[in-house]
């Protein structure tokens, strides 16, 4: 594909990659895919565009992390994963048959041999709804002994000019 007929437009190269996948092309679909991941690293659709046409374990779980970023939530992308990674334990491993000639860090992000320049999102903050429970009922009770001493202090007279007296 020439420079001048590549598509520029998002959604049109969702589609082409698609057409492309479609027709047995997953080298194009790849290369088109990887296109519209660069306009849009945002999207969960592309990647899991791109993870259909992964051709390595590597591949896979930068595609299935970043479809885990952008949706926590996803339930086949957690099962994929899990089922990478305990694929990836048994072959690190030295009981479970063949070991692994080379270790990723766990806590290093895995580069991409056909993906490598493509940005991966920025990690979002994740509020789950106890985390915001927890900060509304802490903010709740602060409020509540705020005004309960505020009351107190006005009806004892330690605040100066004002003097409430209530029931009597």
């Amino acid at each position: 594909m020439s420079e001048q007929q590549k598509p520029k437009d998002y959604q049109e190269l969702l589609r082409q990659g698609m057409a492309a996948y479609k027709a047995n092309k997953p080298r194009t679909a790849h290369d088109l895919w990887k296109e519209a991941a660069t306009i849009n690293p945002y999207d969960e659709q592309v990647w899991q565009a791109l993870l259909r046409v992964a051709k390595n374990d590597a591949d896979r779980r930068v595609c299935l992390e970043n479809i885990l970023q952008l949706s926590p939530l996803n339930a086949q992308a957690r099962q994929l994963m899990d089922k990478l990674e305990r694929k990836q334990k048994l072959e690190a491993s030295p009981k479970g048959g063949k070991p692994s000639k080379a270790k990723a860090a766990p806590s290093a992000r895995v580069e991409l041999g056909d993906l490598d320049d493509t940005p991966a999102p920025p990690p979002r903050r994740r509020y789950t709804f106890w985390r915001m429970l927890f900060f509304g009922m802490l903010l709740g009770v602060l409020a509540v002994g705020i005004a309960a001493g505020l009351f107190l202090m006005l009806q004892s007279g330690m605040i100066p000019g004002v003097n409430i007296k209530l029931g009597g």
